[in-house]
């Protein structure tokens, strides 16, 4: 694009001059730089068209290129799965601390965890004021789903950090534009490929705790805390309330379909259109239940996540 541009002024340029100088000298004159001028005023303008034509098809091109690394990149990023923990998350985190080292002498996670699971899962932790007699059982299998969730997706994360971004790099820096080029850009900078390489560039910091821990050299609570800290500027919470507290939470990922409207307005752009097709927010998870008081639960914890999210927007 940027070669065609500068193709088109210096077309122009010339196409001016010799239209000047041809109107200086005259037909009058009956002079053969009269003659020369025009001639390269007809050469200068044919080229001027071909170069014009041959921008708004490279323009398109570099717009097509650019759209779909972009939407390569952003498919990649949205394979993340929402780790859905259904009990506090610093509790359940303590847990698997808790196990990893060893530390069985006293079992504190593990008796607030399960004392947690009493007030809020009565029927399935409890019976009759007693705890259940497969309370062990249980609270293993509860365990077990955590890790197997997170280590899930520790795993999609490490690998959509081995994506090379450099199509996207190349894409954008090709991008040069005729008429309000810089605007232009800075919108498309600030809004898809900036936004796009922050996810990548949280995600690639957060990969070497990650691969830590998968070597075994820290455990599996120091790397779910640089998990939950991607998890938070991924998914977005909506909260509903009903009577006597009930509560209804709906998780988005809010902050790509952000970057999939601008590619739509992009995309809308590249055709020349002025309306664009609004892409539609999908539903990742959908919960609901009563919010329980004097003890941290899932709908404060999930509270406390879009309180952080909306303070890294500020």
């Amino acid at each position: 694009m940027r070669q065609n541009k500068w193709l088109i002024y210096g077309t122009v340029t010339i196409t001016i001059a010799s239209l000047l100088a041809a109107f200086f000298i005259g037909k009058a004159a009956n002079s053969i730089g009269y003659d020369i001028c025009m001639a390269i005023f007809g050469s200068a303008f044919l080229g001027f068209i071909m170069s014009l034509i041959q921008y708004f098809s490279e323009r398109r091109i570099g717009m097509e290129k650019f759209w779909k690394a972009a939407i390569s990149a952003l498919d990649i990023l949205e394979r993340i799965p929402f780790v859905d923990i259904d009990a506090p998350y610093g509790l359940v985190l303590n847990c698997l601390h808790e196990e990893e080292l060893g530390d069985f002498s006293s079992h504190t996670a593990k008796d607030k965890l399960i004392k947690w699971f009493c007030n809020h899962y009565p029927s399935e932790f409890c019976a009759n004021g007693e705890l259940s007699i497969n309370v062990d059982k249980i609270y293993s299998k509860r365990l077990q789903e955590y890790r197997k969730s997170i280590e899930n997706c520790i795993s999609v994360c490490l690998d959509i950090a081995k994506y090379d971004l450099s199509d996207l790099d190349c894409c954008y820096g090709n991008l040069d534009f005729l008429v309000r080029n810089k605007s232009f850009r800075k919108t498309v900078y600030d809004k898809i490929y900036v936004a796009i390489k922050d996810h990548y560039r949280q995600i690639n910091h957060a990969y070497w705790y990650f691969n830590l821990q998968r070597k075994g050299d820290i455990t599996l609570g120091a790397s779910t805390d640089q998990l939950r800290q991607v998890l938070t500027s991924v998914f977005q919470f909506e909260f509903s309330f009903g009577e006597d507290d009930f509560y209804k939470t709906r998780v988005y990922q809010k902050s790509f379909y952000d970057i999939e409207v601008e590619l739509a307005k992009f995309r809308a752009k590249i055709y020349h259109k002025s309306d664009y097709e609004e892409p539609e927010l999908s539903l990742v998870v959908a919960s609901s239940g009563f919010r329980t008081y004097g003890q941290e639960s899932e709908w404060d914890r999930l509270m406390d996540l879009q309180e952080k999210e909306s303070k890294n927007e500020k």
